[in-house]
């Protein structure tokens, strides 16, 4: 069964990257650029996500990293997206 998350970027999983967004938004409180975090960053067994430095273009303003616990409201969500996302091999939520 393929998750409604594992569609790519511009063949279908548009909606996908928008929901995705969306509820990092609402629940996180995180920018857009948020999104594109590297799954190595996402801890679900401590369900906090690092917000940093991704090669030379910064997910923050001010360049300073955080790390962020993950609402419990989007947390079933999240673990959904990353499982998916891993499993077709991409390295960021996004």
């Amino acid at each position: 069964m393929m998750s409604r998350f594992s569609g790519q970027r511009g063949s279908g999983g548009a909606m996908a990257d928008a929901t995705l967004t969306f509820l990092l938004g609402l629940y996180q409180r995180a920018r857009c650029a948020n999104a594109a975090v590297p799954l190595k960053d996402i801890d679900l067994e401590a369900d906090t996500f690092r917000i940093g430095k991704r090669s030379t273009k910064s997910l923050t303003k001010g360049d300073k990293p955080f790390t962020q616990p993950i609402d419990a409201r989007l947390l079933p969500t999240m673990k959904e997206i990353v499982k998916s996302r891993r499993a077709i091999g991409h390295k960021t939520l996004w």
